[in-house]
């Protein structure tokens, strides 16, 4: 049994991460090992995903830290956090801590633990500029090991610290049997802000609107950008075709109840919404938004788009409503895609990391 600590930013939060820490958590502590979730603030009172009983859930502050906070605000929290971390004794006593997020890496790295530390970037390698790309990656090469989503962000990791692996996300959801070409319900799930695309996929669907039939858009998520869409939504005359849900805990459902997914995304690390949609059997239509997107679609799982290309992705929804055939096809393809993700698999990768660190730094 191993004392495992991730450490997190935020898991009172929605997102990719914050599911997949709660996956990954919970998977560890289902293997008898002492697992405890470290979240440096909460904006609300528990998580939003599930977590096995098991791990052991601490707050650090009850500072909702946002980046609607002055700058001043924010870097007195996270001066803040350093100290606190210091001395939690969760962190101290950990066999290897995880970090989760830039944030909680910098927070790690200035409390002492990234020698004995593995930092993860859910992103894309060239998703921030050129100065925090650099700031990025010098306080990634002081950690154990770096863990990634693709073979090409592994790759030009590479280029700037000696230890990186490739480890993915684990499915955070059952698997589910396909709807069925008869489900005329076709989703997208992500924040609603502009690397998310939802204003590419609302101005494809104003392109065939006069050949979608019944086929109703259910779109969940929130963000900055919602009055934004549901304005360009109305404007282009679908606002009886698509919807806007928020947020929910019942996505599973929702993929589960679904004929279609969507990911009209220009930016993503390696998104995990096209894993879950698999794991329903979903026939899937994404663009090439991640650097680890061949890697997991390939060529024949799914139909793939160039980013922003409105007329494409336009023609790949009407192809594909059209033909219940290749939506069977597809929808059959799909434990491919996702065999990669399980988490026995993703497990394995873990402790076989986690024991030849933890063996490394014994002999330093």
């Amino acid at each position: 049994m191993m004392k495992i600590a991730i450490l997190i930013q935020d898991i009172t939060t929605h997102g990719g991460t914050e599911r997949t820490s709660c996956r990954l958590a919970s998977e560890m502590a289902h293997h008898g090992h002492a697992v405890s979730l470290v979240s440096l603030f909460h904006q609300k009172a528990a998580p939003q995903y599930a977590l096995d009983e098991r791990v052991d859930l601490l707050y650090l502050s009850d500072i909702a830290y946002s980046l609607q906070m002055s700058t001043l605000q924010r870097l007195q929290a996270v001066r803040k956090m350093i100290g606190a971390s210091k001395h939690c004794p969760v962190l101290t006593q950990a066999d290897v801590i995880i970090t989760e997020k830039l944030l909680a890496s910098v927070v790690a790295w200035r409390a002492g633990f990234a020698p004995k530390a593995i930092a993860c970037h859910h992103y894309r390698y060239d998703m921030y500029g050129t100065l925090v790309r650099r700031f990025r990656d010098w306080v990634f090469s002081r950690f154990a090991q770096l863990v990634v989503l693709s073979e090409t962000d592994r790759q030009a990791f590479l280029q700037h610290m000696p230890h990186v692996s490739v480890i993915p996300n684990m499915i955070p959801i059952d698997q589910h049997p396909y709807a069925g070409t008869s489900c005329h319900r076709m989703i997208g799930v992500g924040r609603l802000t502009q690397d998310k695309g939802f204003d590419v996929l609302l101005d494809a669907l104003a392109l065939i609107h006069d050949t979608l039939g019944d086929w109703q858009v259910d779109i969940y998520g929130e963000g900055v950008e919602r009055a934004a869409l549901e304005q360009q939504c109305s404007a282009l005359g679908l606002d009886q075709r698509v919807h806007f849900r928020g947020t929910t805990n019942q996505l599973e459902q929702e993929y589960a109840s679904a004929g279609l997914f969507v990911l009209p995304s220009r930016m993503e690390g390696l998104p995990m919404v096209l894993v879950e949609a698999a794991a329903c059997g979903l026939p899937i239509i994404a663009t090439t938004c991640a650097p680890g997107i061949g890697e997991m679609l390939g060529e024949d799982k799914a139909l793939i788009i160039a980013v922003e290309d409105t007329r494409a992705l336009a023609e790949a929804i009407e192809r594909l409503i059209s033909h219940p055939a290749l939506r069977e096809q597809l929808s059959a393809r799909t434990p491919a895609i996702i065999e990669p993700y399980l988490p026995e698999q993703i497990y394995n990768k873990w402790t076989t990391l986690i024991t030849t660190i933890r063996t490394s730094c014994k002999t330093t």
